[in-house]
């Protein structure tokens, strides 16, 4: 049995939302619960590596603690298929899941929300350092959390719509 509903199907990726940066660039991978629209987890780097995706995934189990069996989304990008990542998700039993090559549809979510970010959380933005966007990214991403409203979720947040579901197991296909 897993409650695969109470953390949805997870998707991935890695976008370049802070290029309008004066001075450098930060990256940020982020998790997304995929049936709830909610944002569970990111990391901040400097480099689109292995590590910055390692840490958004990691930061998105601690807070979710998903079930074995749940299924994780993400782009093809080979930061996902990093041995160090697939051991992650085998390491938490979660089950690693790829965009079809040349699909834009696969993560369209994920996609919907980093223009939201960049529309905004970015563009009228005048970030001046890394430091710039470590402090307002949270902010942002918990006012999207929590106030947010989408109409797949019945015109409510994501927080508010997790609120509201109850937590029901069901079985896994495995």
């Amino acid at each position: 049995m897993a409650h695969r509903d109470a953390v949805g199907r997870g998707v991935h990726s890695i976008a370049y939302p802070f290029r309008t940066l004066r001075r450098g660039k930060t990256q940020r991978p982020r998790p997304l619960a995929n049936s709830r629209r909610r944002i569970v987890g990111y990391a901040l780097g400097r480099r689109i590596d292995a590590r910055l995706t390692l840490a958004a995934l990691e930061t998105a189990i601690e807070g979710r603690n998903p079930p074995p069996g749940c299924i994780h989304h993400s782009d093809r990008g080979s930061q996902y298929a990093a041995q160090a990542y697939r051991a992650l998700l085998d390491e938490h039993g979660l089950v690693g899941s790829m965009a079809r090559r040349g699909n834009p549809y696969d993560n369209a979510i994920m996609e919907n929300f980093m223009k939201t970010l960049k529309v905004e959380g970015v563009y009228p933005m005048a970030f001046e350092s890394a430091d710039d966007v470590a402090e307002h990214l949270p902010r942002f991403i918990d006012s999207y959390n929590e106030r947010r409203l989408h109409s797949a979720l019945g015109y409510l947040s994501p927080n508010r719509y997790e609120e509201k579901q109850p937590r029901t197991p069901v079985k896994t296909a495995a």
